[in-house]
């Protein structure tokens, strides 16, 4: 597969094309997600080099005219343009509206897949057709904005080089605002459930990978690896009960790439350039799955 390109330069984009696949709700195993013992799971290596993302695009009605944006269609493009050049394989979005995925998939020609789960959702995960191959897709409901449930993606796909099949994940939590209070419980919540939803797909004897806005830093990182099942992109370590976060130049952030750990990253970016340039107010995360 493609080698990661650690630079930004503006070029023409792939091609996305929406995968044809029924959506199904994920049910959650019962074990305490939160416990530090480790959980038994078959490690199965990743048998062939990948390019992962995870990328919050700012959604198309947060930057209206005045809004010191660029607009939302224009973000979208310059988006795609950025994904080519990190020679992306798989990407996470939140805050993908309906407006946006479809300048996305005007963009890019056909060439991916995307796969939403909900009409209603505003997170998808996107893949270059040529790498990987849809398997199957169901969704799994996290706690939101005022307890609310919303749909969130859960995809299996097959690598077209290897026919090895890996999970893919993806979440937006909720962030505190003054208008909606600390959404603490919430975020707990959901990060209790994508710790459930890891071990359930582990269980299938496959690698399995979270890409997000988690709204949290440290406090995630410390949850998601506490019981060795789950590693982050960034480096970091959490044994024996202690946590040691990622420091600079990887520092924590609230976007994540998270994998099991029979995966391996190497090539980690987090290119703040998205928010200098108004693409977003978010940095495109990257990181090489070997």
């Amino acid at each position: 597969m493609r080698r990661l390109i650690p630079t930004l330069a503006l070029l023409l984009a792939a091609s996305v094309a929406p995968a044809s696949a029924t959506a199904t709700t994920a049910t959650v195993s019962t074990v305490d997600a939160f416990a530090s013992t480790p959980h038994e799971h078959v490690d199965v290596p990743v048998s062939d080099p990948f390019v992962l993302a995870s990328f919050n695009v700012l959604g198309y009605a947060h930057t209206p005219p005045g809004s010191g944006y660029q607009d939302g269609e224009t973000r979208m493009r310059l988006t795609v343009e950025a994904l080519r050049s990190y020679n992306v394989d798989v990407v996470g979005f939140q805050e993908f509206e309906p407006r946006q995925k479809a300048v996305f998939l005007d963009e890019v020609n056909n060439s991916w897949g995307v796969f939403s789960g909900s009409d209603i959702t505003r997170d998808s995960i996107a893949w270059n057709e040529s790498e990987f191959e849809f398997v199957s897709g169901e969704t799994i409901m996290i706690p939101y904005f005022y307890d609310k449930l919303k749909p969130m993606p859960v995809v299996l796909l097959r690598s077209q080089a290897t026919g090895q099949e890996m999970y893919f994940a993806n979440f937006h939590l909720p962030a505190d605002s003054r208008k909606r209070g600390s959404l603490e419980e919430e975020r707990d919540r959901g990060t209790r459930l994508q710790i459930e939803l890891a071990h359930r797909l582990r269980d299938q004897g496959v690698p399995v990978f979270i890409t997000g806005d988690m709204n949290e830093k440290e406090e995630y990182f410390c949850k998601m690896t506490r019981n060795g099942d789950m590693h982050a992109s960034n480096g970091g370590s959490n044994t024996g009960g202690d946590c040691q976060p990622p420091t600079w130049p990887n520092q924590s952030r609230i976007d994540w790439i998270m994998g099991s750990t029979d995966a391996d990253f190497s090539g980690y970016v987090a290119d703040t350039s998205m928010q200098s340039l108004k693409i977003s107010d978010h940095p495109l995360i990257v990181a090489r799955v070997d």
